[in-house]
């Protein structure tokens, strides 16, 4: 019951989030449109330049694509052509040049075409919250996730902002005394308490990750995280790997040992607030594991995680309209007033902050500063030259941090990898146009792949989250 309002909360929810469900083939429709054809070549050019690259989730999708082969390659091999000229010294203090590189690692063009995509849908959401419509009265509203509702809600009145959260809080609320319900006090075994059991997690799912319950695991990374055995940390094993960039690697490497990590606090239940995620892409990453008890584990914390940051929203607006009602009382001498003002409370922010993303940000920052140390050395600088390289996105990143003489290092081995991709891109196009019968003819192996490596990062199990909006 939402006691605001009255109105009955359903607590299962049948669906996804209906904005989270805007990103529905998002990927197929922006890589159709990006490489589909000539029409869009300039501005895709263009775009992938200024974000050197996608993010990995976005290279592991488009590596799949190989029906796109042809079009992929004339693209990077022009976007080369065109980041050549950055890697020179004097660029460096260039306004294009800081556009560019201090904000590689947050920039991709598929991922601003989903995020488009996700803020009309909220947008209708928050103007159909804003028509006077009650939010208990819109069949979609309680489907929504924490996040987008927090977002939907943003632009709202005062009034209608809190009425809406209340009503989503008594969803949450309600969603997790039914898991916790499930979870602690059935004991049966028999198919329709399970079945309970699995609608229950599934709504909550839903509710902090956005999305449908993932049946099975799909991450073969992450079922195996803790069986493989883990390198030596020290970035010399792989500065001169063929084929990996070894930032990727340590990244790759500081994910499995948080998922790990994540293992241990799920079975002892310790330090769950520094090791549970609370964003919806690391939600999911540990569904994907594929064992229930951690994903519970999981889940609830992140539902109350939610419902204190819904509390502190609600409790804010509520602060706020007190403190304008308070400015507007009419200002008499302090002797005459009845009792002395009281203080405003302060209320600690409870924020939606997520420990995998800040660990894997904290691992990336410490592997960075363990390249550019090694890279003091001369014997690791030619290991960098022999082996694969850093992929765009992080070679920007220690890019922009390097030291003078470690730059001038850093942009040299760049540009010789570079200029040997673009010989082979353009040696395999030539190729490719004397042999190919038909526009459509799908090529799944070539150097295309390698500039997706060198582009979107060489750990094609990687996962970057991106933030939602």
């Amino acid at each position: 019951m939402d006691f605001a309002t009255g109105a009955t909360v359903s607590p299962i929810a049948t669906y996804g989030c209906w904005v989270c469900g805007a990103r529905n083939h998002s990927d197929r429709d922006y890589f159709l449109r990006a490489f589909g054809g000539p029409n869009h070549f300039a501005a895709t050019c263009e775009a992938v330049t200024d974000a050197l690259g996608f993010c990995s989730r976005h290279g592991t999708f488009l590596a799949t694509q190989a029906h796109l082969s042809l079009e992929v390659t004339k693209v990077f091999r022009e976007v080369i052509l065109r980041i050549l000229p950055l890697l020179a010294e004097d660029q460096f203090q260039q306004e294009r040049f800081q556009q560019i590189f201090f904000s590689a690692t947050e920039s991709c063009p598929a991922c601003w075409f989903e995020k488009r995509r996700v803020a009309r849908r909220a947008g209708q959401v928050s103007r159909l919250l804003g028509s006077g419509l009650p939010a208990n009265e819109s069949p979609h509203w309680s489907h929504l996730c924490i996040v987008h509702t927090l977002v939907a809600t943003r632009e709202l009145k005062p009034e209608a902002r809190r009425a809406a959260l209340v009503h989503y809080a008594a969803t949450l609320d309600a969603g997790a005394i039914l898991l916790d319900e499930q979870l602690h006090n059935a004991v049966s075994a028999d198919v329709a308490s399970m079945g309970s059991r699995c609608a229950c997690l599934e709504h909550a799912f839903k509710l902090v990750a956005g999305e449908q319950w993932l049946r099975t695991s799909t991450s073969k990374n992450a079922e195996g995280a803790t069986t493989e055995p883990e390198p030596d940390a020290d970035l010399t094993h792989t500065l001169e790997h063929p084929d990996i960039c070894p930032l990727c690697n340590e990244h790759c490497w500081a994910r499995r040992r948080w998922i790990r990590a994540v293992r241990l606090a799920a079975k002892y239940r310790e330090e769950e607030w520094l090791l549970f995620p609370t964003c919806p892409a690391h939600i999911r990453v540990i569904a994907e594991l594929g064992d229930r008890g951690i994903t519970e584990a999981v889940i609830q914390h992140a539902l109350d995680v939610a419902r204190q940051v819904l509390r502190h929203e609600i409790q804010t607006i509520e602060g706020a309209a007190t403190a304008f009602l308070e400015a507007r009382r009419k200002r008499r001498p302090r002797k005459q007033w009845s009792a002395k003002p009281a203080q405003t409370r302060r209320i600690r922010a409870e924020s939606m902050r997520c420990p995998g993303c800040e660990r894997l940000a904290i691992a990336q920052d410490r592997s960075i500063g363990a390249l550019l140390n090694l890279l003091r050395e001369k014997r690791h600088r030619d290991a960098l030259a022999r082996g694969h390289g850093l992929c765009m996105k992080h070679f920007a990143l220690a890019y922009v941090m390097a030291p003078r003489a470690v730059r001038a290092m850093l942009a040299e081995v760049q540009r010789h990898k570079l200029i040997a991709l673009e010989v082979e891109l353009g040696q395999w196009l030539n190729v490719a146009a004397t042999t190919r019968d038909t526009d459509s003819m799908a090529y799944p192996d070539g150097p295309w792949r390698s500039a997706l490596r060198r582009f979107c990062g060489s750990s094609p199990d990687d996962f970057i989250s991106t933030p939602y909006s």
